[in-house]
């Protein structure tokens, strides 16, 4: 998860050393295996220039990689091209170099498409080829085209490809991967050319990054970090139908201007289904803004909301500073646990909801708003205004349309699918192959047995410590699952507190139900076979 904390900026090394000649650049080549293969070839080219590391990953896993180089201070500019160069900008401090399809690279790719078929699909990043589409007619090759902003929605542009006969596609390193998992021609749109591009501005921008110029950049992404939206409709999965129907409800709501008002315990995905409303909704393009109202002391929520001039009180910014009610003007804010909004507050965010305007703290000038509000609270709101702790008409002006998530108690359904992504997840990031579903399995019984009062976020960080511990083997065969009970204390304090049975009550069934087969069932209990043989002695003659 996201801790909001901008990383530490790498200090650059490549001002200049003891005889003024610059010091080389420390480059980080983060792309899919196609696109990092060709760069492969080129990067012998720059080696009197820079250190180049060339690294396979994408998505969540490019974005741990990165964090990892820009924590240890390895890299002083990122490289990479496409979704990952928009994820990397985003969440690293460090200057991200892109590298970019242009019209000569993609006629180059067609050209080539053209020998393997008549039909061709495009599938880029971001939006479609606007120029293409006026000079296809002149290429004398049919051209579909999909643009692509999520992994889901790479998937879905080359089915719909393929079932309207498209058998070649061009794209980025990651549709040309899945396309070939689908049986598709995949062909990479970057050329050397746009490689080499790349790494000459990538060299520029470590040889111009001063340490003001750093410290400019870290400001920067800092302040467009919280602009982020990581998720999506396709993030939040489940088939239970209490958290279908809360789904669905949120798609219609997306279209809607009005404000949200999400409900729900502590970690159920509030954020997640309060970003996923602002992607999909008209307001996509602009800002989403978020503030914890249970994160900070009254006097700094109030600048933090508001905003504030120049000597608005002591140690206000020079030159004034806008609050997040500004930052998000023309898209959407985000105000997680406003049931801790001190009433004081309450009563100045009432009256921004209805004049739609705000002034700043010392400031006589009302700023005109254009947002949408989607709020967030674990706790009753409606038994806190009747206890007086929150104001009615505000209540009132946020209960609009409301989404009630279920706690993952209640979708035990979707427990497993959810916990097999994330560890899988998590031992992607680790460079772990096991095989999440497999690894899982012995604690599954244990996992629908606990009442996950930390619901979806305890289960991700459940999973972040199974992962850490089991990445040390390289097979599940040589897996000690007796072992990694230890990595989730939780799940057997949850059964002796429910008094649920345990491994060695339970275990009888398991081995029933594997037909007797001591090996599967010692994986199925996460025990190992000696463990099994000693309770199988010491069982009592009369208990089968």
């Amino acid at each position: 998860m996201n801790s909001g904390v901008a990383p530490a900026r790498p200090e650059p090394q490549v001002a200049a050393e003891a005889g003024g000649a610059p010091a080389r650049a420390r480059l980080c080549f983060v792309s899919y295996r196609h696109l990092s293969a060709l760069a492969q070839r080129l990067i012998a080219d720059y080696a009197d220039l820079a250190d180049i590391e060339a690294v396979d990953a994408a998505f969540d896993s490019a974005i741990a990689v990165a964090r990892a180089r820009e924590r240890a201070r390895l890299v002083d500019v990122f490289i990479s091209a496409g979704s990952n160069a928009a994820l990397l900008k985003t969440a690293v401090a460090a200057p991200v170099a892109t590298i970019k399809i242009d019209g000569y690279d993609m006629l180059l790719a067609l050209q080539r498409a053209r020998r393997h078929a008549d039909t061709v699909g495009i599938v880029t990043f971001g939006e479609p080829i606007a120029e293409l589409e006026a000079v296809k007619s002149l290429l004398q090759l049919q051209v579909v085209q999909y643009a692509y902003r999520t992994e889901n929605e790479v998937r879905r542009s080359l089915l719909d490809l393929r079932r309207q006969g498209c058998q070649v596609v061009v794209g980025s390193s990651i549709v040309v991967e899945a396309a070939g998992q689908m049986g598709l021609h995949g062909i990479l749109a970057y050329s050397e050319r746009s490689i080499r591009q790349g790494i000459e501005d990538a060299i520029d921008m470590a040889r111009a990054a001063s340490r003001e110029v750093a410290r400019y950049l870290r400001r920067q992404r800092q302040e467009r970090r919280q602009f982020a939206v990581r998720h999506t409709f396709d993030d939040l999965a489940g088939e239970a139908p209490a958290f279908v129907q809360v789904r669905e409800a949120a798609r219609l709501y997306a279209q809607a201007d009005a404000t949200v008002l999400i409900t729900g315990e502590t970690g159920t995905g509030k954020e997640w289904l309060a970003q996923a409303l602002h992607h999909a909704s008209r307001r996509r393009s602009r800002p989403f803004v978020a503030l914890n109202c249970a994160a900070l002391p009254e006097t700094l929520l109030e600048g933090e909301l508001f905003g504030h001039e120049e000597g608005a009180f002591t140690g206000a910014r020079r030159g004034g500073r806008p609050g997040v009610l500004e930052a998000a003007n023309g898209g959407s804010l985000f105000l997680d646990e406003i049931g801790d909004m001190p009433l004081p507050l309450q009563t100045r965010l009432l009256r921004v909801i209805q004049e739609r305007e705000v002034t700043r703290l010392g400031s006589a000038r009302p700023v005109p708003l254009d947002i949408r509000i989607l709020a967030a609270t674990h706790q009753p709101l409606a038994d806190l205004v009747a206890q007086g702790r929150f104001r009615a008409d505000l209540y009132y002006r946020l209960n609009v349309l409301t989404l009630a998530l279920p706690p993952l108690r209640d979708r035990l359904d979707d427990l497993a699918p959810i916990a097999i992504r994330q560890l899988a997840q998590a031992l992607r990031r680790l460079g772990s192959e096991l095989d999440a579903q497999a690894l899982l399995a012995p604690f599954l019984p244990a996992l629908r047995r606990y009442d996950w009062p930390g619901n979806l976020r305890e289960l991700e960080n459940m999973g972040e410590r199974l992962a850490a511990r089991a990445c040390r083997w390289s097979r599940l065969e040589t897996v000690d699952f007796e072992e990694l009970w230890h990595a989730l204390p939780e799940l057997a304090n949850g059964r002796a507190a429910h008094g649920a049975v345990t491994p060695e009550t339970d275990w009888r069934a398991v081995l029933q139900s594997c037909g007797n087969n001591r090996s599967e069932a010692a994986r199925r209990l996460g025990i190992s076979r000696s463990t099994l043989w000693r309770w199988l002695r010491a069982a009592p003659a009369d208990a089968g």
